[in-house]
């Protein structure tokens, strides 16, 4: 049986190679890797895969011209940067400037999801920083802190 993270890989190498104009074939992959990535038992040798590749994911929503395709870039990423110990190659990748580009666009549901990242990274102090040096608004970060629960309990 194949493991989790040899086929992430195979994808990831898939997605890195394919033509962005391609977009059925960017679906077909990015389809596949969002149904791995979302299965709750992800390992720290899948996480690394990722982040491996976390250039091409972010190369993709840039280069894409459909919507779907920027939607299932920033599933990949709200799974990635949920995990703490992403934070700093996250950082390392431009991911904070990258979704901070997201939230100031106009679709409400890639703001949403960008949130929902920046939430992610905002667990670590490091990652809250990475955020703010991108470019971000501290009363946002702030806000998103408030709906990620960390802070939701101290008054």
């Amino acid at each position: 049986v194949e493991s989790t993270k040899a086929k992430l890989v195979s994808l990831l190498e898939q997605l890195d190679k394919v033509d962005s104009s391609d977009t059925r074939e960017v679906y077909a992959i990015l389809n596949q890797i969002v149904d791995i990535v979302e299965q709750p038992d992800l390992s720290d040798e899948d996480h690394s895969a990722l982040l491996d590749y976390v250039h091409v994911v972010l190369r993709i929503s840039k280069d894409a011209t459909v919507s779907v395709l920027n939607n299932c870039c920033l599933k990949i990423l709200v799974v990635m940067t949920k995990r703490k110990g992403n934070c700093r190659r996250l950082g390392a990748a431009n991911v904070p400037q990258f979704l901070n580009q997201m939230i100031k666009g106009k679709d409400q549901a890639f703001r949403c999801k960008a949130l929902q990242c920046i939430a992610g990274l905002c667990q670590s102090d490091e990652g809250a920083a990475s955020i703010i040096q991108a470019g971000a608004a501290p009363e946002l970060i702030a806000s998103v802190k408030g709906i990620s629960g960390t802070n939701a309990h101290q008054g």
